[in-house]
């Protein structure tokens, strides 16, 4: 029996384990490569390749109509797709060996969707015999290159001109809908379109993208000229927006008129000004804002040095909450709170000297000098020294970073471990 007389499932089964032995064997992992030497491993990919080729596409009965036909097909593209898929049958052992992996995929899940053995059943229609036809005439100079039997070369070309139909992009229908307005969206359309259709001049025809394009271009290179207007109360700013310096001092005429105060004529840049409503909005909220100046509330204690590295402290152990309760849970679960703590106790040193030169730098007497070294001291040693684990593992992460925290840690829990077991190991 013969691989391709076999049910399907023995067949599946059997090209599975034919292309494992071809993995081994390109590995060097299959012992019979050592065994039988380079020009044996290349003899026997080879006769992998020709049975995976047999194996995965079943044979074209002349008796029996291709799958999947349907009664709503027309006997054009019933006659389109056996005389794709037939020759495709025929050529995929020279793709099978092809190096492109991109055109095998391609080919396998087209083989697969369509023809005797396929996993599911697909229409025939046109766009399916144009996907046979792409991937027929992308592999077209593989097999012509491949000096396969003659035949089989002249079959394929002649295939590909008698349905060169299949090879022409269908023309982009004309849309109901409106196109958008946006340049940016419009161009986004148009991609869409494109990815849809493939056919450049009919979405360009039906967009209107190049001219829409030069125009928005243009605007840029375009500066427009803009006027502040004092509305009805000194609160009260509107803007005023015009294409030239002489339309804007005309402007301004008439909202004296009105009685109506206005800026000098402002030129904005085309760059700036194609930005269009959001930018104009901005520049508005801006204005409006200038005018209500105020004194916010100042916190208590700010501009105290020592206050400030207290609430940059309390801030690193918030944003990294997360981190400081694993490495304390770690710290804990071996048991090595009282092993770590000098270890601890040194950070928390360094912070004292940190927050003690921040302290007395920020005073220049000498006596009040000493009594904020002496508070920066303290509040270390209460809020930091005698704190919890994760208040204590924070001072490591002050000076060492959130990227270096872990192994910082680790690496002193590592040897604490170490100088245990050697302590506890029998002494001759």
């Amino acid at each position: 029996m013969t691989p391709l007389n076999l049910s399907a499932d023995a067949r599946q089964t059997l090209l599975q384990a034919m292309q494992d032995r071809r993995d081994l064997i390109v590995g060097g992992s299959s012992s019979d490569v050592a065994a039988h030497g380079p020009e044996w491993a290349q003899a026997e990919l080879a006769r992998c390749d020709s049975l995976i080729g047999q194996l995965a596409i079943a044979p074209v009965a002349t008796d029996v109509p291709f799958r999947p036909v349907v009664a709503a097909a027309s006997p054009e593209v019933i006659e389109q797709y056996k005389d794709l898929r037939f020759v495709m049958s025929e050529c995929w052992p020279i793709v099978h060996g092809s190096t492109d992996a991109n055109l095998k995929n391609t080919w396998t899940v087209l083989l697969r969707e369509t023809g005797d053995f396929a996993e599911q059943e697909s229409t025939l229609s046109v766009e399916l015999n144009r996907r046979l036809y792409s991937a027929l005439n992308s592999a077209r100079g593989l097999i012509a290159d491949s000096h396969y039997r003659q035949s089989l070369l002249d079959n394929v070309e002649r295939q590909l001109g008698r349905h060169a139909d299949l090879g022409v992009a269908p023309k982009s229908p004309a849309v109901a809908e409106p196109l958008p307005t946006d340049v940016l969206e419009l161009m986004m359309y148009a991609l869409d379109r494109l990815n849809e259709y493939g056919d450049v001049n009919a979405v360009i025809e039906e967009t209107g993208i190049t001219a829409r394009v030069s125009e928005a271009l243009a605007a840029r290179k375009s500066p427009k000229f803009v006027v502040v207007q004092e509305g009805g109360s000194s609160t009260e700013i509107y803007l005023h927006v015009h294409d030239t310096a002489a339309e804007a001092e005309d402007d301004r005429v008439a909202c004296a008129d009105a009685s109506y105060r206005t800026s000098a004529v402002v030129e904005v840049p085309g760059e700036v000004a194609a930005l269009g409503a959001p930018f104009y909005g901005a520049v508005e909220d801006i204005l409006k804002a200038s005018l209500d100046f105020d004194y916010v509330d100042v916190p208590e204690g700010y501009g105290d040095a020592l206050a400030s590295k207290k609430v940059q402290f309390a801030a690193l152990q918030k944003d990294h909450a997360q981190v400081l309760h694993k490495l304390a849970g770690a710290i804990s679960e071996r048991g090595a709170e009282d092993a770590i703590s000098d270890f601890l106790d040194d950070y928390a040193d360094k912070l004292k000297g940190e927050f003690s030169a921040t302290a007395a730098n920020s005073e220049e007497d000498k006596d009040q000098q000493n009594d904020v070294i002496s508070d920066a001291e303290e509040w270390v040693a209460d809020n930091v020294s005698h704190a919890d684990l994760e208040t204590r593992v924070a001072a490591v992460l002050w000076f060492e970073g959130v990227e270096k925290l872990e192994q910082v840690v680790n690496d002193e829990l590592s040897k604490l471990e170490q100088a245990r077991v050697r302590n506890e190991a029998p002494r001759g």
